[in-house]
């Protein structure tokens, strides 16, 4: 099974991504704070998966691709006792989740899946769709978005408007 694990992509990238959504959209600046750090977090369970599995070139075992499925689980239970807000570990366990279920670690759908997840999942992935993985070349930004606007059934189309508005397209 081919899983992405990127290798350059940051998590920078996606919190100011995802904060640029936030203040295109008006959110107030505690909100925009919670945003930004659980973009800034959201693949803190990373840490807790074996490296030679995240860097492993080409395709993965299904115990291999489970292992990395669980870093939303991880990143989430290692937050624990620090009184994180909800909406932070919310993004951190939700932001590989999909519209129509498709996602993980729980399958959720729609309005299951955080307002501020969502925002994540859509910076997250155009994150990794712009960035060398040991798999592929990056995308250009006007094809990632492309891919990103075509997946209606997975990603937000209002939130993708948003990032189109970012992105000048």
């Amino acid at each position: 099974m081919q899983l992405r694990r990127p290798l350059v992509h940051t998590a920078l990238d996606v919190a100011m991504l995802s904060m640029m959504m936030a203040v295109e959209m008006g959110y107030d600046e505690q909100k925009l704070y919670n945003v930004g750090l659980g973009a800034f977090l959201h693949d803190i369970g990373k840490l807790l998966v074996p490296k030679s599995i995240l860097e492993k070139p080409g395709d993965l075992s299904e115990i291999e691709a489970a292992c990395v499925r669980q870093h939303c689980e991880l990143g989430k239970s290692s937050l624990q006792g620090f009184n994180f807000p909800k909406d932070i570990t919310d993004i951190v366990l939700q932001h590989h989740e999909r519209l129509d279920g498709s996602g993980y670690p729980d399958g959720l759908k729609d309005n299951e899946i955080s307002f501020d997840a969502k925002i994540v999942m859509i910076a997250d992935t155009f994150d990794i769709l712009t960035s060398y993985l040991p798999c592929k070349k990056p995308d250009n930004i006007s094809t990632a978005f492309i891919k990103l606007k075509v997946e209606k059934e997975k990603y937000s189309q209002e939130l993708i408007s948003v990032l189109g508005s970012l992105l000048v397209f």
